[in-house]
């Protein structure tokens, strides 16, 4: 299989996913495992455009679509933006269904050595475990797995949700 996906760390450092050292699953488990919230806080997964070199990329251009996380890896927001078929990004939070989406998120996850935070609901916060499978399925789909719900983070009010995947 050719590397068809980048990754990003902590916002900046951008390489290619690969399987040299390890298959890709075990390689996102390694980036997530290793998010300790001061040091390595973030961690992003896209895929690159077809045809060409993944390192030719604009970065202005691409990202469009992505998965990204935000915290350590015992505790970690998912986020995902899709471009959605009227031609609109739009971001998610990723979450458990049957969750309390009730009110203003009340969980912190701090990150960045604690200078800035995400807040979420309970339901919202995975460890690196639970997050490998969910960026594992996002990396072979481009979709987050219908088992979770997606909330709108665009222009949205708290507690609106919908199952995951969006088409």
């Amino acid at each position: 299989m050719n590397d068809t996906h980048l990754v990003t760390t902590n916002g900046a450092s951008v390489g290619p996913l690969t399987s040299v050292s390890r298959p890709y699953a075990a390689q996102i488990r390694r980036f997530l495992d290793l998010l300790d919230g001061d040091s390595r806080w973030a961690f992003s997964l896209w895929r690159g455009p077809e045809g060409g070199h993944l390192m030719d990329i604009d970065l202005d251009r691409f990202a469009q679509s992505y998965m990204q996380s935000a915290g350590s890896a015992q505790a970690m927001v998912i986020e995902v933006r899709f471009i959605e078929d009227d031609g609109i990004a739009r971001r998610y939070g990723v979450g458990r269904p049957h969750g309390d989406y009730t009110g203003e998120p009340a969980v912190s996850i701090p990150y960045r050595s604690d200078e800035a935070a995400v807040w979420v609901y309970p339901s919202e916060v995975f460890d690196a475990a639970e997050a490998a499978g969910i960026y594992d399925h996002y990396f072979h789909t481009d979709r987050v797995p219908a088992d979770y719900v997606l909330r709108p983070l665009d222009a949205h009010g708290p507690g609106q949700h919908t199952s995951g995947s969006t088409s």
